[in-house]
């Protein structure tokens, strides 16, 4: 991957560009279309992408086509534009054009997927219509200000772009007319009138001529300002929900029926109201919101309600549940307890505590999700988008749960949590319409003003507000202030209500009415968002907290805040834009600072520390933050955050001229990346490392990074070398930390291509200075890699006490990636040697981990592939057939190279299923062309795969067995070569390949081999030629298939070679018991672990099969 970043071209005609200077690369239409969907609306899923792209498709054709697309895309350009497994974003470094210009792919269509073509249209009209917002409110803002001299080109150029907008011509008259210019202020309500007449055929509008009427009558504009008193209590917060009844008893039917239940609208429709009014008529309510800032932090807005939960039930978390609760809430620990380390999923603990607090509380009403953190919604997703089935049988042991939340744009997480819902099974969704005028109307005499008519006034509020409840109420508060409430009951005044256009400007003129004081306490509550309390306030202000008593109630009294929190976050964002950025800087700094000084009880999180200082300007100061951050985040298992913290860090060290930090937080980084995400995005960190590097130790800290680098990402022969240099520039040094990590990496390296025998001095070098790395994730590591050698030179016993050590530490530092890891190395080493139920426990811990913690890397695909071979192992071929496609998807996106190894399962259970001509495809052709260049361990396989199936087709397989003995290595992995004599043997005469198998079957035993000595020895048996040595193999075999599998042998050999040998020895009983037991499993398999359409070839086209459906042998005929 190169370290310059792609450019998307994305305004006009689709082009992008990989270097600067270098030639654009034109984009087919589809591609273009899928990169600026990803850039619009952010990171989204393969499905749906897959059918938007291509509807007229089944989902495995449009899937496939996904992948062809990308793989050309990357193909074209070098480099991935676009990343991920399950959901595709754009790649990091990618960058486009989109926001900075209005137009969007030139005159680009796609009508065969009208969708997205419908979608690609509206997009082009919202971004004229919001680049036509964004000036006229740069005119306002001019206006307001005063400079009406700078407003009026811009309205000008504007109405020129859009002549037939009475708005835009009524914004000349007004503009002219404030300049004092009276008579180009006619003429352009001359123009007006022409333009409305005779391209619209209508007349002028009321707010037109009244403006007319205004300049008519000339003199200057003049502003007064009256005595007011404070609006009535129910325009503040009225006095009861109204137009809401049919939801609200929606949302009661939906939570007694055991329902999630959503209730969606847009600002200020309503939907925190009716949550609220929903504890009036439930008991055991309990109301939590996500604020403005939780995105920032992981986790931010759970560990608020689970605060919230422990304050109305605090017995509800026992000592042991807060400690697992306490990656989320550190309060929860005392003072000098230090944070455990986190080594099981925490929706386990948080679904422990709202099980426990189901007695206090009935119903959890989580509002204003559009402001949650990811990380929030995605264990939400795990909490309440549960199968409905498993919902069921929790019956009433987790409170009901309902969610407030604004529509959510497609692709983000808040979407992703709305259609785990909807695949979950029925929940209730409730989206909040508009208010009727007959609504209004009852709303409007709910607040019982003096003299105001709700018939009278509800049209115009309709016509003004779309509906909009607070939209309606902020409407009257500012008709109360400027004291024309009293008078809209008289006929026609009504037309005389505040006109603002948005809901946000009207907010805007309320607080332009608030006293200094009050305005100055808002501001510092808006900088200071969710960390605002009145002892930051008072500490800011330079105030005592009786100072502040005044303005807060008058800040309560004017809706604009309600305890601590915005009465609502659209009051939040207008006090924001309303206050001068320079003064802002330095509120964010004064915050940011007395956060500091905070104990931990002030749940001052170090993600918001670090980004006041960055909003003041101070990045420096945001970095002992940002790494306090990566930690929390590292302990709430979230490594892409992590990441994400760190990397911040890095660019701001490396700004302020500190390289030193930059280099070690960038290690960090990198660290995470090969650990976790182990795909090449981290490629481009490794180039920044190496600039960054001034001393000799730091040249070789990075050239050892890069080379594991390459070692994670498959690139093995670029790992041993650079691995050999850095080893070069680290043995001056005398470092002995430094020199142990580079030597067990290296080692690990030369065990990955076979050099075993290489590796092990290394690895053994490495043994004596483990204990000098403090970091026990490291000590993991190289017992894993030490594990991995010895397993692979066939030393399994030895290989054992390692596993278990490299398991047991990463399981006790909570690091799941290495954890994950290492249980699949040892799986693996467990398949080699036969032991299926060890390897199959491992499987499952590990893809406990996968799941629990997202783990998407390459990883993933290698434990998909041993998932499959345990599921065909155990003769589960439905599953295996899933997990092997699964494999290979993952692989095809994370690590491509290993494709063909999740390939070769695939055919192996195919061969098993008798689909003979499907495996052929997998193996034979273009395909073996390609085995015999992959690795010898693959390759081998692959042969020996080959081979077998041209046995069974009656076709000589002893030149593929040939060439399978000569690729197989001698230095490592032994079950490779007993395999391959195994089936060499078969081909000989009777006496011949019995001896064959008896020594092979003599060597696997001793390397502790025993799946590899189990086919030896059942292939024996069945040739055995005498009865003694026919029931001496009999029993042998018996007693060691017990707790072993041939996983290179067809698992009805151990049926069919058992009871041939009894039948020899002339043992009818024992014959009888082996034939029916191969029948029962037989029969057993076809029915509940083979596809339907596959079932017959299993029974009749494997020959193993179509004899086991015959009756047993007999000593006359076997």
């Amino acid at each position: 991957m190169q370290d310059t970043p792609l450019l998307l071209q994305l305004t006009g005609a689709p082009c992008a560009t990989t270097a600067p200077g270098a030639r654009a690369l034109p984009l087919a239409a589809t591609d273009a279309l899928l990169l600026a969907w990803l850039a619009l609306e952010g990171p989204t899923s393969r499905e749906r992408l897959a059918a938007l792209l291509w509807p007229g498709s089944e989902a495995e054709a449009a899937r496939n086509a996904m992948r062809q697309r990308l793989f050309r895309l990357r193909k074209q350009l070098g480099r991935d534009a676009a990343v991920g497994t399950a959901t595709l974003g754009l790649a990091p470094g990618v960058q486009h054009d989109l926001d900075r210009t209005t137009g969007l792919l030139g005159d680009l269509r796609l009508p065969e997927a009208p969708e997205i073509d419908t979608w690609l249209e509206g997009r082009r009209a919202a971004r004229r219509a919001a680049a036509r917002q964004g000036e006229e409110a740069r005119i306002e803002a001019l206006e307001a200000a005063g400079d009406v001299a700078a407003a009026l080109p811009l309205a000008l150029a504007l109405l020129e772009r859009d002549p037939l907008s009475e708005d835009a011509h009524r914004r000349v008259m007004r503009l002219h007319y404030l300049r004092g210019d009276r008579a180009a202020a006619l003429l352009a309500f001359d123009r007006c009138e022409q333009m409305l007449k005779h391209e619209v055929g209508a007349a002028p509008a009321a707010a037109t001529l009244a403006l007319l009427a205004t300049i008519e009558q000339s003199g200057t504009v003049a502003h007064s300002e009256r005595v007011r008193s404070a609006p009535p209590a129910a325009v503040l917060r009225p006095p009861r929900l109204v137009g809401r009844d049919s939801e609200l008893a929606a949302l009661q039917r939906g939570l007694g029926a055991g329902e999630v239940v959503v209730v969606i609208g847009e600002a200020g429709m309503g939907k925190s109201r009716l949550l609220q009014a929903l504890a009036g008529v439930r008991p055991g309510v309990l109301h939590s919101s996500g604020r403005p800032g939780d995105a920032l932090v992981p986790y931010a807005t759970l560990a608020r309600a689970l605060r919230q939960v422990l304050d109305r039930d605090p017995a509800a978390a026992d000592p042991a549940l807060r400690r697992a609760l306490a990656p989320l809430l550190p309060e929860l620990l005392e003072a000098a307890e230090p944070l455990p380390p986190t080594h099981q999923p925490l929706a386990q603990p948080v679904l422990a505590l709202l099980q426990r607090a189901r007695r206090s509380i009935d119903t959890l009403a989580l509002d204003d999700l559009h402001f949650a953190d990811e990380a929030t919604l995605e264990l939400l997703q795990g909490l309440v988008a549960a199968p409905r089935d498993l919902v069921a049988a929790r019956g009433d042991s987790l409170p009901r749960c309902c969610l407030g939340l604004r529509p959510a744009a497609p692709g983000t997480p808040l979407s992703g949590l709305l259609l785990a819902l909807a695949a979950a099974g029925p929940h209730t969704r409730l989206p909040l319409q508009p208010l009727s005028e007959a609504a209004m109307a009852e709303f409007v005499d709910s607040l019982a003003l003096p003299g105001v008519s709700g018939a009278a006034l509800a049209p115009v509020l309709c016509q003004r507000t779309g509906g909009n409840p607070l939209f309606a109420l902020e409407t009257l508060k500012l008709a109360w202030s400027d004291g024309s409430l009293g008078t809209l009951a008289v006929p026609g005044v009504a037309e005389q209500l505040p006109r603002p256009d948005t809901l946000a400007q009207l907010i805007g003129q309320q607080l332009a009415r608030l006293s200094a004081p009050a305005l100055q306490l808002a501001r510092v509550a808006a900088v200071a968002g969710v960390d605002f309390n009145i002892a930051l306030a008072a500490h800011l202000l330079g105030r005592s907290v009786l100072d502040l008593a005044d303005p807060w109630a008058e800040l309560e009294a004017q809706q604009v805040l309600r305890g601590e929190s915005f009465a609502h976050d659209l009051v939040h964002d207008a006090v924001l834009q309303g206050l001068p950025e320079v003064i802002a800087r330095h509120l964010h700094g004064q915050t940011a600072a007395w956060l500091e000084t905070q104990s931990s009880e002030a749940h001052a999180d170090p993600a918001r520390v670090a980004a006041h200082w960055e909003a003041a300007g101070q990045r420096a100061r945001a970095l002992p933050a940002l790494r306090a951050a990566a930690e929390l985040a590292h302990r709430s298992l979230r490594e892409n955050e992590r990441i994400g913290f760190l990397l911040r860090a890095a660019d701001i060290a490396e700004a302020a001229e500190r390289p030193d930090e930059a280099f070690d937080l960038l290690r960090d980084a990198i660290e995470g990346h090969m650990n976790t995400l182990r795909q090449a995005d981290g490629l481009p960190l490794l180039g920044r490392l190496q600039a960054l590097a001034r001393t000799p130790l730091q040249a070789a800290l990075a050239a050892g990074d890069r080379a594991w680098y390459s070692a994670v990402l498959g690139d093995f022969d670029t790992a041993i070398e650079q691995g050999s240099a850095a080893l070069a520039l680290a043995e001056p040094l005398g470092n002995a930390a430094l020199l142990t990590l580079l030597r067990q990496r290296l080692g690990t390296a030369l065990s990955l291509t076979g050099r075993f025998e290489e590796a092990l001095p290394h690895m053994r070098a490495a043994e004596e200075g483990i204990g000098l790395l403090a970091s026990p994730v490291v000590a993991a590591e190289f017992h894993g890699n030490l594990a991995v050698v010895l397993s692979n030179l066939g030393r399994p016993l030895d290989a054992q006490p390692h596993y278990e050590r490299c398991v047991g530490i990463s399981r006790d530092v909570g690091d799941h990636s290495q954890l994950a890891t290492n249980l699949a190395n040892y799986a693996s080493s467990c398949l080699d040697a036969g032991d299926l139920a060890l390897a199959a426990a491992q499987i499952a811990q590990a893809q406990r981990i996968v799941s629990t913690y997202e783990l998407d890397g390459s990883s993933a695909g290698y434990i998909a592939t041993l998932q499959a071979q345990c599921e065909r192992g155990a003769g589960r071929y439905a599953t295996a057939l899933e997990w092997c496609r699964r494999a290979e998807d993952i692989l095809a996106e994370r690590n491509p190279s290993r494709v063909p190894v999740a390939r070769l399962q695939l055919a192996q259970v195919w061969l098993e299923l008798g689909q003979h001509a499907r495996a052929q495809q997998v193996l034979g052709g273009e395909a073996l062309a390609a085995a015999r260049r992959m690795p010898a361990r693959y390759a081998v396989r692959w042969l020996v795969l080959l081979a077998r199936l041209q046995r069974r087709l009656r076709q000589d397989a002893a030149p593929l067995l040939a060439e399978a003995a000569t690729r197989a290595p001698a230095d490592g992995w032994p079950e490779l070569r007993l395999i391959v004599r195994t089936e060499q043997a078969l081909d000989a005469d009777p006496a011949e390949a019995l001896a064959l198998l008896r020594a092979v079957a003599d060597e696997a035993q001793a390397l502790h081999l025993r799946g590899a000595e189990l086919g030896a020895l059942l292939h024996a048996a069945a040739r055995a030629p005498d009865a003694a040595l026919a029931a001496a193999l009999a029993q042998q075999v018996t007693a060691l298939a017990a707790g072993t599998e041939a996983l290179h042998a067809d698992r009805a050999l151990r049926f069919v070679a058992t009871a041939t040998a009894w039948a020899r020895a002339g043992r009818r009983a024992e014959t009888q018991a082996s034939w029916a037991e191969g029948q029962a499993w037989l029969r057993t398999t076809a029915a509940a672990h083979v596809p339907p359409e596959f079932a017959d070839g299993f029974l009749h086209q494997h020959p193993l099969h179509r004899r086991l459906l015959g009756p047993a042998p007999d000593t006359a005929r076997d």
